[in-house]
This record gives C-alpha cells, sequence and structure tokens, in this order.
C-alpha cells in the first residue's frame, strides 16, 4: 500500500489501534498528541497517511443518534478530498 493517502479509523478502538502500530514503527513519539473526535483530521507526520477519526458506525451509535448516515457521509467525502 505505497500509494496510501489516507487512514478512515472507524471508532476509538480501530484509532487508538493505529496510531499505536505508528508508535511502535517509530513514526511518532506518543499518541497522546491525538485526540479522538468524530471527523477529525490528524496530520500524523510526513509522509505518513492522514488519519481521519470518526465514530463507530455501530447500532449503539446510530440508535443513539451519535452517529447517522450524512455524519458518515461527510467522513468518507472528506478523506476523497484529502487523498485527491
Amino acid at each position: 500500500m505505497s500509494n496510501l493517502r489516507v487512514v478512515v479509523a472507524l471508532g476509538k478502538i480501530a484509532f487508538d489501534v493505529y496510531l499505536s502500530i505508528l508508535r511502535d514503527r517509530g513514526v511518532i513519539q506518543s499518541r497522546s498528541a491525538y485526540v479522538f473526535g468524530h471527523n477529525r483530521v490528524h496530520r500524523v507526520a510526513r509522509g505518513s497517511p492522514v488519519l481521519v477519526s470518526s465514530y463507530h458506525p455501530s447500532q449503539q451509535n446510530t440508535s443513539a443518534g451519535k452517529l447517522n448516515e450524512k455524519m458518515l457521509l461527510e467522513v468518507f467525502r472528506r478523506a476523497k478530498k484529502l487523498a485527491e
């Protein structure tokens, strides 16, 4: 995946795991500089894909109204724009 430009993390667990991988590979020093939030853009390191975080599209989040279809589509529209 040498042409990877954007990573979308669906949920805080995915977000934390991705940042842990970057830390373990020496790409970042610490995860603490990155705060999870919906539709947030994180420029991790020069030459690394941009990270976009999103609430997880679980039934719990969609039923409670924390995440809806429009919100999730906005995440992927943003990711597409960042990848161009």
